[in-house]
């Protein structure tokens, strides 16, 4: 009988160092390679929203307008261009005019969430920069307008924006997590999303702070996050299960 309670015991030691054990996992992925066509120009650009169905992204991307006045809508703004380079020979993401790249992921049963990408700039004067950050919850709650056809003015009211809340970057719920430039030469970032952790809705922002023509690029995104539930194998519990009923037959008897 001891040594049944004693194999029972280890048995449930087992199970609850496994449930504890941090399982990493990727959240999100974005490296632009499967954009092959639509580009333009001698520095061959495709602007627009970098979907799945239009351009062959890995992801759908949407975009927004973080700061000040313009003639246009953030999709002229946002697209991939075909060669990164600075030594990237491959397709990246690009954002110019106070506009970005914003896209969300679900990090509802993960820790320690971590992002990484690579960046530069392209004709970045001193005041121009990249910055990137994100925000937890639902980023259209009570906008005035919310998103249109895949696009939202994040601009607060000072910037002729649509309003002021939680959706605006500076004063609002925005975490800001890095901001560089100018830079000529790609690098890369690994920067922690700690409040993103166990939320269901995160969002996850890109954009330039400047002037028309001022690029940034970015590349190699990577989210990644620790499953800190992991289901025990059906085996685990059915060998429990007999350990239990052997148990108790060992007392009748």
């Amino acid at each position: 009988m001891k040594k049944i309670t004693l194999l029972i015991m280890s048995v449930l030691a087992l199970v609850c160092a496994q449930s504890a054990l941090a399982t990493p996992a990727t959240l999100l992925s974005e490296t632009f390679d499967n954009v092959t066509n639509g580009y333009s120009g001698n520095d061959p650009r495709r602007f627009g929203l970098p979907t799945i169905a239009d351009f062959g992204a890995d992801n759908d991307w949407l975009a927004a307008r973080f700061e000040y006045p313009d003639n246009g809508d953030p999709r002229h703004d946002v697209g991939v261009q075909q060669y990164g380079g600075s030594g990237n020979s491959t397709p990246v993401g690009i954002a110019e005019d106070d506009a970005g790249l914003l896209i969300s992921f679900d990090a509802t049963h993960y820790a320690s969430i971590t992002l990484s990408f690579d960046w530069r700039t392209f004709s970045a004067g001193s005041g121009d920069e990249l910055v990137v950050g994100y925000f937890v919850g639902d980023l259209a709650a009570g906008h005035p307008v919310g998103f249109v056809d895949g696009q939202i003015d994040l601009r607060p009211t000072s910037h002729s924006g649509a309003g002021d809340g939680a959706w605006n970057w500076e004063g609002g719920g925005w975490i800001e997590l890095f901001r560089g430039g100018p830079n000529d030469s790609f690098n890369t970032e690994v920067l922690a999303l700690t409040q993103a952790a166990g939320a269901s809705e995160v969002w996850l922002a890109f954009w330039m702070d400047g002037g028309e023509g001022d690029f940034a690029k970015i590349d190699n995104i990577l989210v990644t996050g620790e499953q800190r539930v992991v289901p025990v194998p059906a085996a685990v519990w059915l060998m429990l299960s007999g350990l239990v009923g052997l148990a108790g037959l060992r007392r009748k008897n």
